[in-house]
């Protein structure tokens, strides 16, 4: 949460293990898509720093996955008289979810859609992963970013 906000996002909401933001709305931001992009980078990299001091403690580690998209939405107070929150709804929201659903398929952390890509100035680090059937949604082209290494003793495939 902290990295999120520090990138200028908002937290929307929790859902089970899961966090939804927003970079852009309510708060305009200049580059919602390189703060947000940055914003999954930072937490990836507090991630493993983690996952050191869990090894070092002789804990399992724990692993995340990032879903980016950007588009048209309706953000507000949503819901009912006795029972809203601040949200953002519509397929941007959808089709990000799902992005965050494919990372272990596809085999990289953070995984964002070309819309995003389109945005970003730097691209440097990201590998087009083509055309993907996303749930309830034509096919998106996406990009990965920080391939996700299999446990060691793992036996590579060919």
């Amino acid at each position: 949460v902290p990295i999120i906000h520090e990138h200028g996002g908002t937290v929307n909401c929790f859902m089970g293990d899961g966090i939804m933001a927003s970079f852009g709305v309510p708060q305009a931001l200049p580059d919602p898509c390189a703060a947000a992009f940055d914003a999954g980078r930072a937490m990836l990299d507090y991630l493993r720093n983690l996952n050191i001091e869990l090894a070092q403690k002789g804990e399992p580690p724990l692993e995340i996955g990032v879903g980016l998209h950007v588009g048209e939405g309706v953000a507000g107070h949503i819901g009912a008289a006795t029972r809203h929150d601040y949200s953002v709804i519509g397929d941007v929201v959808n089709v990000a979810s799902r992005l965050e659903g494919v990372t272990k398929e596809v085999g990289y952390h953070l995984v964002c859609s070309r819309a995003v890509v389109d945005r970003l100035t730097d691209r440097a680090e990201l590998v087009a992963l083509g055309a993907r059937p996303i749930k309830g949604h034509s096919a998106v082209e996406i990009f990965g970013y920080d391939r996700i290494e299999p446990p060691a003793g793992t036996p590579k495939t060919l």
